[in-house]
């Protein structure tokens, strides 16, 4: 699982290369760091992590979800 929203991670991020990992960690506000850290797949990212990602990028990473249903704050 965790592979699967790395790769759609870095998809998306490839996709639009304005935004840069800086900027996408300050619309999603998770850290820089954790961003790089999940897309070399040295940490699972929480359920939290996954929602405020999905809801910067306007995309799912995660298989199956709805980011329109997706309330954080």
């Amino acid at each position: 699982m965790v592979q699967t929203i790395a790769r759609r991670l870095a998809a998306a991020l490839r996709e639009r290369p304005e935004l840069s990992l800086r900027a996408l960690a300050a619309q999603s506000h998770v850290g820089r760091q954790t961003i790089g850290d999940l897309l070399a797949g040295a940490t699972w990212p929480d359920v939290l992590t996954v929602c405020r990602l999905e809801s910067a990028l306007g995309l799912a990473l995660w298989p199956g979800s709805n980011t329109t249903q997706c309330a954080h704050d």
